[in-house]
C-alpha cells in the first residue's frame, strides 16, 4: 500500500485518543523480514512488549527502514516509556524528514513529559506537512493550553473540527472546555461526539466527569455505567462511579466497584486511594492504610496517595508520619490543596497555630470555592481570638457549602457569643447540635450564650450535657452559674 492511499484512508476515520497510537505510515514496498512482520502483528494485538523485542531486531537487520523505528516508537509509546518512543520517532524522521506522524506521535510522548514547547513545535510541523492534520490540530490545542495559551488552544481545537468535524475532534473540544471548568460547553461538545458514535466509552466516561462537575450526579451515574458497560474492561469508569457515590455516601457500593476495578486493572493506584478513602469513611482505619501503602507502591510520585495517607496517619494520631507524608505530597505537587489541607489539619492538632494558618490560606489560593479549608482557617482563627476573621472565613464555609459540618456551625457560633451576637450564637449552635447530638461544645457555648440572654434554666441544662458529653469547660461553668 503506497503512503499515499494510506494517508487518505487514514484521514475517513477519526482516532480514539490522544494517549493512543495512530497507524502507522507504510514504506511502499514489501519487507520480507519476519521480525518486522511479526513485531507489526504483535503491535496490532497489542502485544507491546512482544512487539519491541521483534522490532529490536528488526532495526538491527536495517537500521535504516524509517517504518521499523516508527513502529517500534508506536509500541513504546502504547506502554508509556515515552523516552524511548522519543527516541525512536527522532530515527524515523531523520530517515524520512516528511512523516507527519511521528512528529505527531514525538508530540504526544512529549505532552505526556509535560515538554509542551517541544510538543507544540513538532505538532506545528506535522500541519505544515499536512495542512489537514486535525490530530496534529487538536494536540497543540492541548500543548498550548498545557502552556498557559487557553485562546490559542481553542482555536486549534475549533480548527481541528473544522478540518475534521468527527467523534474524535468533538471530544478533543469537549476535552478542553472541561479543562477551562466550561462545563455546560463541554457537555454540548460530548453529545455531537456520542450523536456521532453511539459506542464511544471514553466520551461516556468524559461526559460523565463534567456532570458531576455539576452535581448532575443522576446523569453522570448512568454515563459511568454506560461507559464500562460499552468497554468491560474500563476500569477508569468504575472509579470515577465509585468517586460519585462517595459523595453521595453510598461508601459500601464504592468500594465494590473499586474493588472490580482493580481485579481488571491491578495497577490502577487511584483505584486504591478511593477504596482507601471508602474504608476510612465507614471506619476501616487499617484497611485505608493498606490501600493508601499500595497506591504509593505501585506511584511513588503520586502525591495524592501521599496526602490521602497523611490524612489517615493523623486521624491515628501518627502526627510525625502525617507531616512527613504531606510534606512530601507537596514537593511531588505544589498545586495540591488536599495536601494543604491535610497539612494544616496536622498543624492544627500540634497547635501549630500560625503555621496551620498559612496551609489553609494556601490551600483556598489554590480552591477558592471550597469551604472545607474556609471552615479550617476560621477554627485556627478562633483559637487566635480573632473572632472577625472567624466568623468571617466561617461565613464564607457555609455559603460555599451549606451542608457543613457540625463543628463550622458550632465555632461560627463561638465566634458570634465572642462578638457579643449571643441569640445568633444560640441559634448556631441549635444547628450543631440538631447535626451532632452529643456535641458537648456546641451545648457548652450555648449556655454560655443563654446566660446573656437571661435564659438561666436553660443554660445550666445545656452545661450539664455538655459535662455528660466530655466538654472539660462546662463543670466549671456549672459552679459559676448553677449553683
Amino acid at each position: 500500500m503506497t503512503r499515499l492511499i494510506r494517508a487518505i484512508i487514514l484521514n475517513a476515520f477519526c482516532f480514539i485518543s490522544i494517549s493512543i497510537i495512530a497507524q502507522n505510515a507504510d514504506s511502499g514496498y514489501y519487507k520480507p523480514d519476519a521480525s518486522f512482520t511479526n513485531g507489526i502483528a504483535q503491535y496490532h494485538s497489542k502485544d507491546y512488549n512482544g512487539a519491541v523485542k521483534s522490532l529490536d531486531k528488526a532495526v538491527d537487520i536495517n537500521p535504516y527502514d524509517g517504518d521499523t523505528w516508527h513502529y517500534r516508537g508506536n509500541a513504546k509509546l502504547a506502554m508509556r516509556n515515552d523516552s524511548g518512543a522519543i527516541a525512536d520517532y527522532t530515527m524515523a524522521i531523520k530517515l524520512n524528514d516528511n512523516d507527519e506522524q511521528a512528529y505527531w506521535k514525538r508530540g504526544v510522548a512529549e505532552i505526556h513529559l509535560k515538554k509542551y514547547e517541544k510538543a507544540e513545535k513538532d505538532f506545528t510541523r506535522a500541519i505544515k506537512i499536512n495542512p489537514a492534520s486535525y490530530r496534529a490540530y487538536y494536540s497543540r490545542g492541548f500543548a498550548k493550553f498545557k502552556e498557559g495559551d487557553k485562546d490559542g488552544a481553542l482555536e486549534d481545537c475549533n480548527k481541528a473540527v473544522e478540518v475534521h468535524p468527527c467523534d474524535t475532534t468533538y471530544r478533543a473540544l469537549g476535552v478542553l472546555r472541561g479543562w477551562m471548568k466550561q462545563y455546560a460547553t463541554a457537555i454540548e461538545q460530548y453529545n455531537k461526539a456520542i450523536a456521532l458514535n453511539p459506542l464511544y466509552a471514553d466520551v461516556y466516561l468524559r461526559r460523565g466527569r463534567a456532570e458531576y462537575e455539576t452535581k448532575d450526579y443522576d446523569s453522570a451515574l448512568k454515563d459511568f455505567t454506560k461507559a464500562f458497560e460499552i468497554d468491560t474492561t474500563n476500569a477508569d469508569a468504575l472509579v470515577e462511579r465509585a468517586n460519585l457515590k462517595e459523595d453521595i455516601k453510598d461508601f459500601a457500593s464504592a468500594i465494590l466497584d473499586c474493588d472490580t476495578a482493580i481485579t481488571i486493572d491491578p495497577g490502577n493506584a487511584q483505584a486504591y486511594i478511593n477504596r482507601g478513602w471508602e474504608k476510612q469513611n465507614l471506619g476501616n482505619a487499617t484497611g485505608a492504610l493498606n490501600d493508601y501503602n499500595q497506591a504509593i507502591n505501585l506511584q511513588p510520585g503520586f502525591a495524592l496517595a501521599f496526602s490521602c495517607r497523611c490524612a489517615m496517619k493523623n486521624k491515628l494520631e501518627d502526627l510525625d508520619g502525617a507531616l512527613e507524608d504531606c510534606n512530601t505530597a507537596i514537593k511531588l505537587d505544589p498545586s495540591l490543596y488536599f495536601a494543604f489541607n491535610n497539612r494544616g489539619n496536622v498543624k492544627h492538632k500540634l497547635r501549630d497555630w500560625d503555621g496551620a494558618l498559612e496551609d489553609y490560606t494556601r490551600a483556598i489560593e489554590l480552591m477558592p470555592n471550597s469551604g472545607l479549608s474556609y471552615g479550617n482557617r476560621g477554627s485556627v482563627k478562633l483559637n487566635l481570638k480573632d473572632y472577625s476573621g472567624a466568623l468571617d472565613d466561617l461565613n464564607k464555609a457555609i455559603q460555599l457549602d451549606p451542608g457543613s459540618s457540625t463543628s463550622v456551625f458550632s465555632n461560627r457560633g463561638s465566634a458570634k457569643y465572642h462578638l457579643g451576637d449571643f441569640t445568633g450564637a444560640v441559634r448556631d449552635e441549635t444547628w450543631a447540635i440538631h447535626l451532632n447530638p452529643s456535641s458537648g461544645f456546641a451545648y457548652n457555648i450555648r449556655g454560655l450564650a443563654k446566660i446573656k440572654t437571661g435564659e438561666l434554666d436553660s443554660a445550666c441544662a445545656d452545661f450539664e450535657k455538655a459535662r455528660q458529653f466530655g466538654n472539660t469547660g462546662a463543670q466549671g461553668n456549672i459552679d459559676k452559674h448553677c449553683k
